[in-house]
């Protein structure tokens, strides 16, 4: 039984998942090897819509 059909998020929905979250595992994919995945814990700046990585100053 096929799941859900995946839908675009707009620029507000997607503002407001990233600002509900602080942490988040991106991946690195290379044609040459496995996916590289790395958490992360961010702030995201709803104004700028930039996420600041909490790791470096």
């Amino acid at each position: 039984m096929p799941g859900p059909v995946p839908r675009p998020l707009t620029e507000a929905p997607l503002g407001r998942l990233l600002a509900g979250q602080r942490s988040g595992t991106p991946a690195d994919a290379h044609s040459s090897g496995p996916a590289h995945p790395a958490t992360v814990l961010y702030r995201w700046d709803t104004a700028a819509c930039v996420l600041l990585d909490l790791h470096h100053p």
